[in-house]
């Protein structure tokens, strides 16, 4: 169990390191436009069927070793597979032309004809994204590690091969297309390699039954929690749209950064811990605040360093690819979002107990708030006509979330685990700005030229520091690295 949670968490970094790289080269090769805008509404739409997927890498494990035969399982649940991908069919295709008017309408028929193109070519990706996942829970169940992260790298790169080859014919379009070979990549590795294992797939597994309809049920409800983030995150995308062209764009590239950091540190270590904490947990909350404090002291000593980093170096890296006033613009949002950071390794251990206790209800219930919070405050604040400003209620909402959640599973004891947790980051805080302010003065005095080597400087001294003066936050930092940084070594020959 630990060994698939740690190539989980792998895969997971893995494929947000694609999207970043995807987005990367969006923005080398079309800028930013109102096609871009467009394309990545569509995208933040698309993503919702993605993160559902995501989560079968957890919640579908378990029902695919019932019944003794894992092949089996895999014909039930390609059923339940075919009755998702025919629901996102829905609001992808039949409602494609007023969901892309809704969220991105106020940029004109430019930005609209582009989502609504893109998310007719998305719903095959996204059919790809549910089959891939469901093959690589699979593959887990027969402790095929190595596979499916390969496939998912190798995919990867397919995609972005394929954007690069179809963008002087399909313009704009290459993206979605280049997402769906990169998906029929991904699947056709894995199911080769179920092939090779003596898995035939039967036919009329994948025609849709009452049974299949109540399995994609079960995998919906369990996926309610994850979603909320994209879902609030395409809301925050109509908002920016109101803001003119390009600030979609803009703010995408941003959080596509952010997302990548929250996917790296808290995502990964709620998947390392997930197994350990659903078999040994005794169900007390106060036997939760042992691993939160370690939870929470290994993740400020990656999260601090790396928002100090941004902060110093960011605008002058941006600038790579965009203009000075927009390299700035997407480091400010960036730097906000980062605050959610904070929050993010603060919840893990108290979203797994409600996991653990399966309490989906209360997922759901908080999801749906924070989607309704995001959307007031994005309204409150569209008269400061900022995308700083979104990202502020971005990260009002996750604050807000935390807490929350944090109170449904602690109790009354919540107020002093908020304390413990403000010490430990004024602790961590501490050391970050003795390595870092100085260096950050260099190399804002230096100017452009200096900042990145003041940010590298900065970060060495950090890590000459803390394991002096925070031996245990270093130690568990590490250790909290281990199994990913292990699984990664044996990923990588994979995907050669």
């Amino acid at each position: 169990m630990a060994s698939n949670a740690a190539i989980t968490a792998v895969t997971q970094v893995a494929s947000m390191t694609i999207g970043a790289a995807i987005a990367f080269v969006i923005l080398l090769r079309f800028g930013k436009n109102r096609e871009t805008d467009g394309l990545f509404a569509a995208y933040g739409i698309y993503g919702i069927v993605v993160v559902i997927a995501q989560t079968f890498r957890t919640t579908i494990v378990a029902r695919l070793v019932e019944g003794g035969s894992l092949f089996a399982a895999l014909d039930r649940y390609l059923g339940a597979i075919t009755v998702i991908f025919l629901g996102a069919g829905f609001p992808l295709v039949l409602l494609g032309d007023p969901l892309a008017h809704l969220v991105i309408g106020h940029l004109g028929s430019t930005a609209t004809h582009t989502a609504r193109i893109a998310l007719l070519v998305l719903w095959l990706a996204a059919g790809l994204q549910l089959v891939s996942a469901l093959l690589a829970a699979a593959l887990a169940v027969r402790e095929e590690f190595a596979v499916p992260g390969g496939a998912y790298v190798t995919g990867g790169v397919v995609s972005i091969a394929g954007l690069l080859g179809f963008a002087p014919l399909l313009g704009i379009q290459a993206v979605p297309l280049g997402l769906c070979l990169g998906g029929a990549v991904t699947a056709g590795v894995m199911s080769t390699r179920l092939a090779r294992l003596g898995y035939r797939p039967s036919l009329a597994g994948l025609v849709p039954d009452g049974r299949s309809v109540s399995r994609a049920g079960l995998l919906l409800w369990a996926a309610v929690g994850a979603v909320s983030g994209q879902v609030a995150y395409v809301v925050t995308i109509g908002f920016a749209a109101r803001l003119g062209t390009g600030a979609p764009t803009l703010y995408t590239y941003a959080n596509f950064v952010f997302i990548l950091f929250m996917a790296g540190i808290a995502g990964s270590m709620t998947i390392v811990l997930a197994p350990r904490i659903a078999e040994t947990w005794d169900r007390r909350p106060e036997s939760l605040r042992g691993p939160m404090l370690e939870v929470f002291r290994a993740g400020l000593m990656m999260v601090l360093p790396v928002v100090a980093v941004v902060a110093i170096a960011g605008p002058v890296v941006a600038r790579i690819a965009l203009s000075p006033r927009d390299s700035r613009t997407v480091v400010d949002v960036l730097l906000m979002l980062s605050g959610g950071l904070v929050a993010g390794i603060a919840v893990p251990v108290p979203q797994i107990a409600i996991y653990t206790e399966g309490r989906y209800g209360t997922l759901a219930a908080l999801s749906a708030a924070g989607v309704v919070l995001q959307f007031a405050l994005c309204a409150a604040v569209l008269g400061i006509h900022s995308l700083v400003a979104l990202a502020a209620a971005s990260l009002v909402t996750g604050v807000v979330l935390g807490v929350v959640t944090l109170v449904v599973v602690l109790g009354h004891g919540t107020a002093p685990v908020l304390g413990m947790l403000g010490r430990e980051l004024l602790l961590v805080g501490v050391v970050a700005a003795v390595a870092f302010v100085p260096a950050g003065a260099i190399g804002f005095a230096g100017g452009p030229v200096v900042r990145p080597f003041a940010a590298l400087a900065g970060l060495a001294a950090f890590v000459a520091l803390a394991p002096r003066v925070l031996p245990r936050h270093w130690e568990l930092a590490q250790r909290a690295l281990r199994p990913l940084s292990e699984r990664m070594g044996r990923i990588r020959p994979a995907a050669a």
